[in-house]
């Protein structure tokens, strides 16, 4: 018995290994349109590979690591469902593929929000007979390693399954397809309760100054994951490093995308501009990992809540943090939701609203469709004796959505003392004073987690909120923030923290009415500490090595 057991191993060891592609890959896919088709797989040392799909034949030989790799030229638009076909020593065949715009849909909580959840989840399941509308749900997980494991695949969308789906992703594949009539494939990969450190590719923080001391967060725990018997860290998954990013990211790095709306920001909302560095972090990481520069990314705002409490002045900073990345990201657009929340609920229950926006700005950034899609954005403020006056990009037709007066607009002057202003609209310009404040020195538009300001465009998009000082009246980007002008302060510290003490601070600064304190250091209460200064290596030569080698 146990000679013949060896000799199964042995033949077992000898047979040729099956052709394989990575399991994002499935029957009733959506490839991209209009880019070069990058294929790729593993196969045995020398197999010749002979891939066919839309009238193309291309092949190729799988190298001594057992990869291989093809490029089909771009292609059109396809309704029909096609098959791709791989043939190595075994076939492997995909049915019922369609070529359109496939979408990235990724974040928390209001990401994943299903449908079945939804205020209209029964009657958006029942009309779901669209099959140029294909999705693949990501279910939530957790690896130690990079893996490619999926549990589920592609899928067309049908009232039976539609109750399970994301809610937001599917009605703004609705939105795309109605509007630009191609196929579309949305992969969902959210998780709710998620900070923007599980989601981001571990060696990107080193490319961020201002994250040095998040990657020597990230560092040690992951240290200890590698030490701990599994279940050790049971409860804090979602909010652990790489844990998320290797289960939930790196399965979809082989696919193509058009765009990634990115949803996400509740689980670091006390953070502040320090937000935008993560941002910069996640998006270098993910375009690194998707061969592709410029691959475009939709930042949606945080609507207004109440927060349980918190500050009214916490959440704008937050906001102003994803506003000020995009406007250094020209691969980037700002998706602003200040009329779009429920400030009794962190997850509001109607998502058309919201997919209709994030579908117009995309339309307007990659179709040419209306600029109104767009909102308008402050892009500076000019300081005169009694009051200020602030250009926009993007104005599309100025107005108040109500025919009332203009609200949630602030200035102060050389005391830090914020007051209320009035607003008048003027060729496309905002001109705002109040006689209370004769020589203004800073203006702040939105500035409450509540506030839902009646300034929109001639569409009804809301303007995105501000905050400008005298002694920065035009928008300053820039990676480096050691030692410069911060775009939350007039001076930068060079310490950018989260702790209670600081929050407190942010909160008496955006009393109206209270004179700010003045600028102090403070310690860190929680576990994520974060100074600007010089990167280190966030994983060491061992780890950082796994996602290379391992990458297929």
């Amino acid at each position: 018995m146990k000679v013949w057991r060896v000799l199964i191993l042995l033949g077992a060891g000898i047979a040729s290994a099956a052709v394989e592609m990575p399991p994002v890959f499935s029957d009733f896919m959506v490839l991209q349109r209009d880019v070069p088709l990058r294929l790729a797989g593993r196969g045995d040392a020398g197999e010749q590979i002979t891939v066919e799909f839309a009238g193309q034949r291309r092949q190729t030989v799988v190298d001594s690591n057992r990869n291989w790799q093809i490029r089909l030229e771009p292609l059109e638009a396809c309704r029909e469902g096609l098959t791709l076909s791989v043939q190595g020593n075994t076939r492997l065949e995909f049915y019922d593929v369609l070529v359109g715009d496939v979408w990235l849909c990724s974040g928390q909580s209001n990401m994943y929000f299903r449908v079945k959840d939804a205020a209209d989840g029964t009657e958006i399941a029942a009309r779901q007979k669209n099959r140029s509308i294909r999705m693949l749900k990501i279910e939530p997980a957790w690896s130690r390693e990079p893996r490619e494991l999926l549990v589920k695949s592609w899928q067309t969308v049908r009232p039976d399954n539609a109750p399970m789906m994301g809610a937001l992703p599917l009605l703004l594949a609705e939105e795309l397809q109605r509007n630009l009539d191609v196929p579309v494939g949305i992969i969902d990969n959210s998780m709710s309760g998620t900070r923007i450190e599980v989601w981001t590719y571990p060696p990107a923080f080193r490319s961020v100054p201002a994250l040095r001391k998040t990657a020597e967060w990230a560092e040690a725990e992951i240290a200890r994951m590698t030490s701990w018997p599994r279940g050790t860290y049971q409860g804090r998954l979602n909010r652990l490093p790489a844990l998320v990013f290797n289960a939930m990211v790196w399965p979809v790095t082989p696919f193509q995308f058009r765009g990634v709306i990115w949803y996400q920001g509740e689980g670091n909302h006390t953070e502040g501009m320090l937000y935008a560095e993560k941002l910069r972090a996640l998006t270098g990481g993910w375009r690194k990992l998707f061969h592709n520069p410029q691959l475009p990314f939709y930042i949606v705002q945080l609507p207004p809540f109440d927060y349980w409490g918190e500050d009214p002045g916490i959440i704008p900073e937050l906001r102003r943090a994803q506003q000020c990345f995009v406007k250094t990201d020209r691969n980037a657009a700002l998706v602003v939701t200040s009329d779009l929340g429920d400030p009794a609920d962190i997850h509001p229950k109607d998502k058309r609203p919201l997919a209709t926006r994030i579908a117009g700005v995309i339309q307007a950034r990659e179709f040419e469709g209306d600029s109104a899609g767009f909102s308008p954005m402050a892009q500076r403020a000019i300081f005169e004796v009694e009051h200020v006056v602030v250009e926009f990009a993007d104005p599309n037709g100025l107005k108040s959505r109500d025919g009332k007066p203009l609200n949630h607009l602030e200035i102060a002057g050389k005391d830090g003392i914020f007051h209320q202003a009035e607003g008048t609209i003027d060729h496309e310009r905002l001109i705002i004073a109040s006689p209370l404040v004769p020589e203004p020195v800073s203006v702040r538009f939105g500035w409450h987690k509540l506030a839902n300001p009646n300034l929109v465009n001639r569409c009804g998009v809301p303007a995105a909120p501000f905050k400008f000082d005298k002694e920065a009246e035009r928008f300053e980007g820039g990676t480096d923030t050691k030692g410069r002008r911060n775009w939350m302060e007039k001076k930068y510290t060079g310490e950018i923290t989260t702790s209670a003490v600081g929050r407190r601070a942010a909160a008496a600064r955006s009393h109206v009415g209270k004179r700010p304190p003045p600028a102090r250091r403070h310690t860190v209460s929680g576990r994520i500490k974060d100074q600007a200064g010089p990167p280190r290596c966030f994983y060491g030569v061992r780890l950082a090595l796994r996602y290379k080698t391992n990458r297929r």
